[in-house]
């Protein structure tokens, strides 16, 4: 009797309180075993939706029917050779990959020289042609004027500053397609009944501006005119000509027998003579252009 009652108090004392004090160390371990298991699964439930939203982002669904052109830029592939849009190629953040353009709503993107885009401005009329359809001249309108230049991808002309310009198309037809290249007429000035020549006949001598007109026996006229608007190719006459007279298009012939007034220097001769090579031959021939009217210019 004796004996059991000291055992029985030995598990009271000690025995009981050393299991106690072991299971409730162990309960305190699952119950942090079970917070980390909790947090791991949060973390991998997050990381699982990631995953599933970006899979279901990688399915790009258009908004409408049409036909998809790659974004590529055409002006860093003319330098490089380096095609942005493909498989493989790394993207950024807020990259155009791919556009989805409307055929209904066609438009050109020009490019303007900085001495020409101070003529241009929205609502002006356009004709377009493009190299796919040389017969079938397209019209438009200007929509957008760039107000900064387009920066240069080559180096050899950073120096060229040029200005986009975009032209929406009217009616557009089935057969235009995106990318195609096409050359664009800016119609900045309209003149009616207007005289003009071939700018090439033209003589500028400071601010002034003279022709050559022939005569039948062999003999030329130099006469000064008073000039208005042109373009590359025209220049329209205010005074000086009338329709019909005859102009030298070609001067380098005849340039000793033309009476221009001497344009002054404004930097002092050379100290020493400057060596010169015999002049060529001269003739009497010469281009000649008759003076039209109608005028339009264009950039």
């Amino acid at each position: 009797m004796g004996v059991a009652k000291t055992k029985l108090d030995v598990l009271e004392r000690f025995s009981k309180l050393k299991m106690l004090t072991q299971l409730k160390a162990d309960i305190q371990t699952d119950r942090a075993k079970l917070d980390a298991r909790q947090k791991t699964w949060q973390l991998d439930k997050k990381r699982l939706t990631e995953i599933e939203e970006q899979i279901a982002k990688c399915i790009i669904r258009a908004p409408a029917a049409g036909q998809v052109v790659y974004a590529n830029d055409a002006n860093r592939g003319k330098t490089t050779g380096e095609l942005l849009i493909a498989e493989g190629m790394p993207v950024r953040e807020r990259q155009i990959l791919v556009r989805l353009p409307d055929p209904s709503r066609m438009r050109v993107l020009a490019k303007v020289h900085e001495s020409r885009i101070s003529q241009v401005h929205k609502g002006l009329t356009a004709e377009v042609t493009t190299d796919a359809l040389p017969d079938h001249p397209l019209t438009g309108t200007v929509s957008v004027v760039s107000e900064y230049p387009i920066p240069s991808a080559n180096i050899y002309t950073s120096h060229i500053k040029e200005y986009a310009v975009e032209i929406e198309i009217h009616n557009p037809p089935q057969e235009l397609r995106p990318g195609m290249s096409a050359q664009v007429d800016v119609l900045v000035e309209q003149q009616d009944s207007q005289l003009q020549i071939p700018i090439d006949a033209a003589i500028a001598r400071g601010d002034k501006f003279f022709v050559a007109i022939p005569h039948e026996d062999g003999t030329f006229e130099t006469r000064e005119i008073k000039v208005g608007s042109a373009n590359d190719a025209i220049i329209t006459i205010r005074e000086g000509l009338e329709v019909g007279q005859k102009v030298i298009l070609n001067h380098s012939e005849i340039k000793d027998r033309l009476n221009l007034p001497e344009l002054k220097l404004t930097v002092p001769p050379p100290a020493e003579p400057i060596a010169t090579k015999p002049d060529a031959a001269k003739t009497d021939t010469a281009n000649v252009k008759p003076v039209t009217s109608n005028a339009a210019k264009k950039s």
